[in-house]
């Protein structure tokens, strides 16, 4: 009886310290490259810029541009259909939510991020999220006079984050 409580104490260590290797940070920060710059803030009072709406033009119409430190990366495959459907979404609420016509949108850069639990990196203080890493893209899209960031999953969600905090330097997959 006695051997089996050693045996059981030597391999519960044993497992313990395997769980100290690794890296050091946690899996429940969201990571993000350093080469993002931090977001503008959201207007807190937004003035409507034109109540018109229009059509939302396709992703392929839109292109990323290169932040002042280089690439983002990695990218989300633009061509994906899925991820299409998640910037056009973004896209429509911006125009419903600030009165801003889609012409003036323009898509400015995408990342892929591993959020640290359902709130997208985005919480809300008198909620609850599950506790589980979320795979998913932090999209910006910019107007003529504002940066707007939104935090999707990969399964449809889009929330606009008027207060993003700032991500950790490594919640991006290692290329």
């Amino acid at each position: 009886m006695k051997t089996r409580w050693i045996s059981l104490i030597v391999l519960l260590a044993l497992v313990l310290a395997g769980c100290g290797q690794g890296s050091e940070t946690s899996p429940m920060e969201p990571q993000i490259p350093p080469s993002l710059e931090e977001p503008a803030a959201p207007p807190e009072n937004p003035s409507p810029n034109s109540t018109e709406v229009v059509d939302v033009p396709p992703l392929a119409s839109l292109t990323p541009e290169s932040s002042e430190q280089g690439d983002i990366s990695p990218m989300p495959n633009l061509s994906d259909p899925d991820f299409q459907k998640l910037v056009q979404t973004a896209t429509e609420d911006l125009v419903k939510r600030f009165f801003v016509s889609a012409d003036q949108i323009e898509f400015k850069e995408a990342t892929e991020v591993v959020w640290p639990d359902s709130s997208l990196g985005c919480p809300n203080p008198s909620s609850m999220y599950m506790q589980v890493l979320t795979p998913g893209y932090l999209i910006r899209l910019q107007t003529p006079d504002k940066m707007f960031e939104y935090h999707t999953d990969k399964k449809g969600s889009v929330i606009y984050c008027e207060n993003p905090s700032p991500l950790p330097l490594d919640s991006l997959p290692k290329e």
